[in-house]
């Protein structure tokens, strides 16, 4: 494991090769680098810039992003603002921290509980483009840095949502600010969503759905809210907010609504594929989807841009979701969806994401499903299958999805075995349990239920003593 040192200790190293060797500020530079890479020393967050070692700057080493930061800890005091002076100085913030490096670097000098303060400081006053511009500076401290804003902080951004609702740029920044703030960070999650933040997002959205930016930055928050991604807690509430989204102001069928709406935008409807598919966690919101038309019109979609490989890999995932549902399975397949997946693969069998989610889907699709399975058989899955798995010998995630759409299919009848065999597909299922441990037990089990010899280990046999009762 690398280990870790401040930027400080980095500092002083150069510093000292500078004093003591008198080398230039970037030969000091670059031999502090190499001296701490032969350590094993992680710099990933060290700011490198031979400027701040110059003689020309008497006095400890302040990184620009530091200076700026205390520059802008002055201004507070300052009852008198030279409002043009503070907003090239908030622009020289926001271009020096888009390095992360140097963003972290500030984070760690209180950039953003100054930054919080300017904000309550100017949020009565009739700047709206500078008060933008400290907010959008807030969304570039927290990206990597969510711990840096407090749980107690969001009530003030909540109702910056309030308060500005016909400025569509104070808007799209806050939501950015808002979505950033909770990744890795479930304690902003709960805080954002005790504050009625899903609420406030479904107005949003009903108020200004011709504005895309602020559509897809409010699918983006969607799918940070609804994420299991802060390992400081023992379980997130994922689930419940899935089904919070779904439900809150008819949530579900607002999606849907903006689904048709931008059915010829594929920009936009790919972050409404994204988001829609973690909203279905309950049969009776796929039963929905079902009711409102969804499985008519998102297959029109997917006819429509079967060149576009993004969109029919996040297509396919969305009808993977709903045939968790039997009934919507079942109407999926009546719908023409199967042949449509067989175009896609075929255009587009080079391209890893829509080969998982193809294979995926027909999976889904011949699960508890024995008519399903006699329907796929009936086309060119099989040959497609193999070709897929042989065009991605090195992606687990490709061969696991092929080995589950595999197994689902053949489980129903064992002639359908006799077909892939002829296929030789039992000599790529054994080539993925020898490369791919994260696809071991599907390999394994498209091999049991292809009627081939494959090795099964008993985990437990109970031999060294009871179960405690």
């Amino acid at each position: 494991m690398s280990k870790l040192i401040s930027q400080e200790t980095f500092d002083d190293a150069v510093v000292e090769n500078i004093e003591e060797f008198e080398m230039s500020p970037e030969e000091a530079l670059d031999d502090a680098l190499s001296q701490f890479k032969t350590q094993d020393v992680d710099l990933s967050l060290i700011v490198k810039d031979s400027q701040v070692y110059s003689s020309e700057n008497n006095g400890p080493v302040v990184h620009t992003s530091v200076k700026i930061t205390n520059q802008l800890k002055q201004f507070l005091t300052d009852d008198n603002i030279n409002e043009v002076e503070l907003e090239k100085l908030i622009m020289d913030f926001v271009e020096e921290c888009a390095d992360f490096a140097k963003s972290s670097l500030a984070g760690t000098n209180d950039a953003y509980t100054t930054l919080y303060k300017f904000l309550q400081k100017l949020q009565d006053s009739q700047n709206n483009k500078l008060l933008q511009r400290f907010i959008n500076a807030v969304y570039v401290l927290l990206v990597g840095q969510s711990k840096l804003m407090k749980p107690t902080d969001t009530k003030y951004f909540l109702e910056l949502l309030d308060l500005y609702r016909a400025d569509i740029d104070i808007l799209l920044q806050t939501v950015k600010v808002i979505s950033t703030s909770c990744i890795t960070n479930e304690a902003n999650k709960k805080s954002y969503i005790d504050g009625q933040i899903v609420s406030k997002a479904m107005d949003l959205l009903r108020t200004y759905k011709d504005e895309k930016e602020l559509v897809k930055a409010i699918c983006s928050l969607f799918c940070v809210l609804t994420a299991d991604d802060d390992s400081s807690v023992p379980f997130g509430n994922a689930h419940e907010t899935c089904r919070l989204i779904a439900t809150e102001d008819s949530g579900l069928l607002l999606i849907l609504e903006l689904c048709k709406h931008y059915s010829k935008d594929t920009t936009i409807l790919k972050e409404l594929f994204t988001t829609l598919p973690l909203l279905l966690v309950r049969n009776e919101f796929c039963q929905q989807v079902y009711d409102f038309g969804g499985i008519s019109f998102m297959a029109t979609i997917f006819l429509d841009n079967l060149e576009n490989a993004p969109i029919c890999s996040k297509t396919m995932t969305v009808f993977q979701c709903l045939a968790r549902n039997d009934v919507v399975k079942d109407a999926i397949v009546t719908s023409g969806v199967v042949d449509i997946i067989l175009m896609a693969l075929s255009k587009h069998v080079s391209k890893p994401p829509v080969c998982e989610a193809g294979c995926a889907l027909i999976g889904a699709l011949a699960l508890r499903s024995p008519s399903n399975a006699k329907l796929i058989m009936t086309t060119t899955f099989p040959q497609l299958l193999v070709q897929v798995m042989k065009s991605h010998p090195d992606s687990a995630r490709v061969q696991k999805s092929a080995c589950i759409a595999v197994r689902n299919v053949v489980y129903h009848n064992s002639e359908y075995s006799g077909t892939f065999r002829d296929l030789e597909i039992a000599d790529l299922v054994n080539a993925v349990l020898a490369k791919h441990s994260t696809a071991y037990d599907e390999a394994k089990a498209a091999l049991r239920d292809l009627g081939c010899k494959v090795e099964l280990k008993e985990l437990w046999k109970g031999e060294k003593g009871s179960i405690p009762q």
